[in-house]
C-alpha cells in the first residue's frame, strides 16, 4: 500500500503513515484485533478513531429514524452495520437502507446502498466533509445528515466524483428516500417540541 506524510510537532517533522486496504482492515476486525470499545473506522487506508461516543441526543434521534423505517417491506433497514465504501474506506454509518433481498452475510458495499443516514452531533464537519466526499465518489445516491444541534436534515443527492451536486436543508415537513419513496421521516418525529 502507499503511504502519506503527516507533519506533527513544532518542528513539523514529517511522519509517514502506513496505509492498509479495506480487506486487510476487515480481516483485522474479524480476528479480534480491535476490542468492542475501540470505535475505529478506516478512512483512505488510515485507521482513525471515530468521533466522540454517541450521547443521548444522538441515540434518541437515531432511534426515531430507525423507528420511522422499522416496518418497511420495500427495503432492509441496517442500523450501525459496517459499509465498505471503496478499497481503502470502511465505516459504520448510523443507518442504511438496502434492497430487500440483499444478503448481509456477503458484506455491504457502496453500490448496495439505497439511502445512507448519519446522525451528526459532534461529527457534523466530518460527516459533511470527508465522509460526504467519499460517499459521493462511491456513487451513494441518497445521503442524509441529521443535524442534531440545528434540528434539521441535510439531504445530499446527485453524487459526483467531487461531492454531491444537490444539497437541501430540511427544517420542517417530511423527507422521502429517493429510491424507496415509502421510507420517510418528518423533522417533528426526530425533534419533537
Amino acid at each position: 500500500m502507499s503511504s502519506v506524510s503527516v507533519h506533527l510537532g513544532q518542528d513539523q517533522t514529517p511522519l509517514r503513515l502506513h496505509r492498509i486496504s479495506a480487506d486487510r482492515y476487515l480481516r483485522m476486525v474479524d480476528t479480534g484485533v480491535f476490542e468492542s470499545e475501540d470505535r475505529v473506522e478506516l478512512i483512505e487506508g488510515v485507521i482513525v478513531d471515530m468521533m466522540s461516543p454517541s450521547g443521548w441526543s444522538h441515540l434518541s434521534v437515531l432511534h426515531a429514524v430507525a423507528k420511522a423505517f422499522g416496518s418497511l417491506e420495500a427495503a432492509e433497514v441496517c442500523v450501525q452495520y459496517t459499509l465498505q465504501v471503496n478499497d481503502e474506506t470502511v465505516v459504520d454509518p448510523d443507518l442504511m437502507l438496502l434492497p430487500r433481498d440483499h444478503r448481509i452475510a456477503d458484506g455491504i458495499f457502496a453500490n448496495d446502498v439505497l439511502l445512507l443516514v448519519e446522525v451528526a452531533d459532534t461529527s457534523l464537519p466530518f460527516d459533511r466533509g470527508p465522509k460526504a466526499e467519499r460517499y459521493a465518489a462511491a456513487g451513494i445516491p441518497d445521503y442524509w445528515i441529521v443535524d442534531v444541534a440545528a434540528k434539521q436534515i441535510l439531504v445530499l443527492r446527485d453524487p459526483t466524483e467531487r461531492g454531491y451536486a444537490s444539497i437541501h436543508t430540511i427544517t420542517a415537513g417530511e423527507v422521502r428516500a429517493l429510491n424507496v419513496p415509502v421510507a420517510k421521516v418528518t423533522v417533528s418525529e426526530l425533534f419533537p417540541s
